[in-house]
């Protein structure tokens, strides 16, 4: 950043002649990754929880701000809560404590550890219920990247009833290069069986292309 100051005339005059902002700095960077590894530690260390997750299998504990800050759909639920008088428990008896501890993972530091597909599958739907987008659109990456043969049909079906049209579109794309390996298999004909209108669309723009 560049300025100059001048005084003419019994005035004080001052001008940004010019700026510049360079690469990111390493320290930036390395202040970034301390954050992350801080507020995971803030999970797994369980200190100064303020709220339970009640799932299937057991309870986790986590802060109850933080989950605020990252889904509206909580936020609602804690509000609801307060006003009940019951403030310290959620129930997520509906997802296994696997999901959802990817999801807090997620919440807490923008990433998760757990990236196999079947793993994904659900926590999708999490993000999605919860309405944290950001990690809608980070599963939906993973998926684009783990598209196969087996798991193409489950693709397309997540992409269409969470509205994901990117991850749709992928999945459709993907089919159409790998037809004759995909539209042959029990599973597409499975999948088809279930999902006749779905199929018969997708069936449509192959033709159409």
């Amino acid at each position: 950043l560049m300025c100059s100051i001048s005084y003419a005339n019994g005035m004080w005059t001052s001008e940004i002649e010019s700026y510049s902002f360079g690469k990111v700095s390493k320290q930036f960077v390395v202040l970034s990754l301390s954050l992350q590894e801080d507020l995971k530690n803030m999970l797994f260390g369980r200190k100064f929880c303020d709220v339970k997750l009640r799932t299937a299998e057991k309870i986790l504990p986590a802060h109850k701000s933080l989950m605020c800050a990252r889904s509206p759909v909580l936020s609602a639920i804690f509000d609801r809560l307060k006003l009940e008088g019951q403030i310290d428990t959620v129930d997520f008896t509906d997802t296994d404590a696997e999901t959802v501890l990817s999801f807090l993972e997620f919440l807490y530091t923008d990433t998760i550890t757990n990236t196999a597909s079947d793993h994904i599958f659900k926590l999708i739907l999490l993000a999605n219920k919860y309405q944290v987008n950001a990690l809608k659109e980070y599963c939906s990456d993973i998926l684009m990247s783990k598209l196969s043969t087996e798991n193409v049909c489950e693709v397309i079906s997540v992409a269409e009833a969470i509205n994901l049209l990117n991850l749709k579109l992928s999945a459709l794309e993907y089919i159409k290069a790998n037809k004759k390996d995909i539209l042959s298999t029990p599973v597409w004909n499975d999948w088809a069986e279930k999902n006749l209108q779905l199929s018969n669309d997708i069936l449509s723009k192959i033709v159409l292309d």
